[in-house]
């Protein structure tokens, strides 16, 4: 059966993003402002949304446009463009690391620290990876998110890979 609306726990929802924020509040707005640049996008299955407190913890309501099925999927890629000055820094990274698996989620990392502090990680695994020939314990792509997760720390944004 189609259900014309879901609701979630606002946590896990920001969690799921990720929405990566120190304070309640500051999750909350940034849901409401990815729900919203959704449906200004017109993507093809929000139709809109709520944030309320329901007892003791906040919960989103998401209302459907349609039923995904099949033939229709849930997103495509182009539902969620990547800008040209993205996709150079990203280009840059997967060039480095060989993880193309792991686009989506440096695009994430892009997005939660900036152009500049995602340069400042490139430049660092260049230096420690490719210039000094420091040997890789885990994998590349690990290696590389480690460097960028050390810089979001400092910048006082938490970054996670669920």
């Amino acid at each position: 059966k189609f259900q014309s609306f879901v609701t979630h726990n606002v946590e896990k929802v920001c969690r799921a993003i990720p929405i990566n924020a120190s304070k309640d509040f500051h999750r909350r707005a940034k849901l409401k402002e990815v729900a919203q640049s959704l449906i200004d996008k017109q993507f093809p299955l929000l139709a809109s949304f709520t944030v309320e407190k329901s007892k003791r913890e906040w919960k989103v309501t998401f209302t459907r446009k349609r039923k995904p099925t099949p033939e229709k999927p849930v997103w495509s890629a182009k539902d969620f463009g990547i800008r040209p000055e993205e996709q150079y820094v990203i280009d840059e990274i997967v060039s480095l690391t060989g993880d193309d698996s792991s686009r989506a989620w440096f695009v994430q990392c892009l997005r939660a620290i900036g152009d500049g502090p995602m340069n400042r990680a490139i430049g660092n695994f260049k230096e420690l990876y490719v210039q000094e020939k420091q040997p890789i314990k885990t994998t590349p792509g690990a290696v590389m998110t480690g460097i960028i997760q050390g810089i979001a720390e400092e910048m006082g944004i938490q970054i996670r890979k669920h």
